[in-house]
């Protein structure tokens, strides 16, 4: 009934306009400032120099400021425009989720990035491999755009009128997914992370830190994690 009203599709194509307008403005502001600013991130992860202990939390930070930049800037591109077109109240009540999912996707990914460091092992917070850190950053990349992204759309999509009993299925739906996908990654990761976790418990370890049951719970740490 509500694809067959003119009125509501007259609706739609007028808070998609102006939508995308602001999102054409915020995201080309954040691929001009990302572009320019490409090769001080390639300086800033070069292999440290001199005391690591001292350099690498000073890269580290110089890094994820230079990864959030372009976001700070597709805010303020967004705002910019919003005062330039001067959208409804509906349009902002729909941009409104949208850019913070943008936000909250794209903080959660630059801190993912700056932790897992990947392919870049010098600077490397987690003690992980190449391939192991370049797996974690994709799976909590892929799961944090899925998972943030859906749900602000979701929402967005409800705020134009999308129907309750259609949203909450479609929430369920989503974070279903989102877990499958979870699950993949424990999965995945079965083996290595018990044998880490039982290594806690070798004889090169503390008296006091042998004495937990490290062994049995390597066994059941996956069903622990999927619960």
């Amino acid at each position: 009934s509500q694809l067959l009203d003119p009125v509501r599709r007259l609706r739609w194509l007028d808070v998609a306009a102006h939508v995308g307008v602001m999102l054409g403005v915020g995201l080309l502001a954040y691929w001009s400032v990302g572009l320019a600013l490409r090769r001080p991130s390639e300086r800033v992860t070069e292999a440290p120099v001199g005391d690591a202990a001292v350099w690498r939390p000073l890269r580290l930070l110089a890094w994820l400021v230079l990864l959030l930049l372009p976001i700070v800037v597709f805010v303020a591109a967004i705002f910019a425009a919003a005062a330039a077109v001067q959208p409804s109240a509906l349009v902002r009540s729909v941009m409104l989720p949208l850019l913070q999912g943008f936000v909250l996707a794209g903080v959660t990914i630059a801190v993912a990035r700056v932790l897992f460091a990947p392919g870049n092992g010098a600077i490397r917070l987690v003690p992980l491999g190449d391939e192991a850190a370049d797996y974690a950053f994709r799976a909590v990349r892929r799961i944090a755009r899925t998972a943030i992204y859906g749900y602000c759309v979701l929402e967005a999509a409800q705020r134009l009128g999308m129907p309750w009993a259609l949203h909450g299925f479609l929430l369920h739906l989503l974070f279903l997914i989102v877990l499958g996908m979870a699950i993949a990654v424990v999965v995945r990761h079965r083996r290595p992370v018990a044998e880490a976790i039982a290594s806690l418990g070798d004889e090169r370890r503390s008296r006091a830190l042998r004495s937990l049951p490290w062994r049995s719970l390597a066994k059941v740490w996956h069903l622990l994690a999927i619960v």
